[in-house]
C-alpha cells in the first residue's frame, strides 16, 4: 500500500489524493504484485495488472530479491508498464548498491519510456547479506554507495557523460527523471535520505494508523532539519 505517491491521479478515481471536501489529502492506495508467491506466470501477472489498472488504485509495484524464487523485480515492473495505462508503476525497492549504477539508470529510464512517464522509484540498501554475496557485491559501505548511487542516477538521467563522453540512454520521459523515494525509517537513514530523496517508501507491518503517523512525523522532521522546503511524499 502506498500513500501520497507522486503522480497525476485523476480526481474521479476513488482514493485520489486531491479534492477531499475538508481540504485534507486523501490516501492513494497502490497494489504490489504477488511476486513472492509460487506459480506467478504470464496470465496471472496480466490479470493482476488489468485489475489494478481498472480499480480504484494509484499504482502497481514490484521489488528486488535475489536468493528466492520470485520473478525479477525490474523485469516485472517493465511488464506492468506495458500491461497498464493509468496507474503509476512503482519499483519498490531497488537495492541500488547491488548494481552498476549505469545499468540501473538505463533499466529505469527504459521503464519510464515504456510507461509513458508513470515510473516512481524507491531505493534502499536491502538487509540480506546472501543477496549481496550471490551478486558478488560487497555488503560493506552500502549506505554510502546508496547515497552516491542516487546522485549518479540523476546525473546520468540528465545526460551527463558516462564513458568516453558518451551518454546512457534513453532519456526518461519525466523531466529530471522519475521521482526517487527512499526506503528509510530509522533516524539515521531518514537524516541521510532527507538530503536527496523526493519522499519515503515506508511501511507498517500491522497497518496501524498510529505507527504510520509516527513515521510520517519522523520523515517530516528529517526534511525540516535538512532545510527542505517541501514535505516528503509517501
Amino acid at each position: 500500500m502506498n500513500g501520497n505517491v507522486p503522480g497525476n491521479v485523476p480526481d474521479n478515481v476513488p482514493g485520489a489524493a486531491t479534492g477531499a471536501p475538508d481540504g485534507r489529502r486523501r490516501m492513494q492506495v497502490g497494489v504490489a504484485l504477488p511476486q513472492m508467491a509460487t506459480g506467478l506466470d504470464r496470465s496471472m501477472v496480466t490479470a493482476w495488472c488489468a485489475g489494478i489498472d481498472a480499480g480504484p488504485f494509484s499504482s502497481v509495484s514490484a521489488g528486488e530479491r535475489i536468493t528466492f524464487h520470485n520473478l525479477e523485480g525490474l523485469a516485472l515492473c517493465a511488464a506492468a508498464a506495458m500491461a497498464t495505462e493509468r496507474v503509476r508503476v512503482l519499483a519498490n525497492v531497488v537495492v541500488l548498491p547491488w548494481h552498476p549504477v549505469a545499468m540501473v539508470a538505463k533499466q529505469l529510464a527504459t521503464i519510464d519510456v515504456l510507461s509513458a512517464g508513470r515510473l516512481d522509484v524507491a531505493v534502499g540498501v536491502g538487509g540480506r547479506p546472501s543477496d549481496y554475496e550471490a551478486l558478488g557485491s560487497p555488503f560493506a559501505n552500502r549506505h554510502r554507495r546508496l547515497d552516491e548511487g542516487v546522485a549518479e542516477l540523476r546525473r546520468l538521467w540528465a545526460q551527463g557523460p558516462a564513458a568516453d563522453g558518451e551518454v546512457v540512454g534513453p532519456m526518461p520521459v519525466q523531466a529530471d527523471g522519475p521521482p526517487v523515494l527512499a526506503s528509510a525509517m530509522g533516524p539515521k537513514s531518514l537524516a541521510r535520505c532527507a538530503q536527496w530523496a523526493d519522499g519515503i517508501s515506508g511501511f507498517t507491518l500491522l497497518g496501524d494508523a498510529d505507527e504510520a503517523a509516527t513515521g510520517f512525523r519522523a520523515a517530516e522532521a528529517a526534511w525540516e532539519q535538512a532545510g527542505r522546503t517541501t514535505a516528503p511524499v509517501w
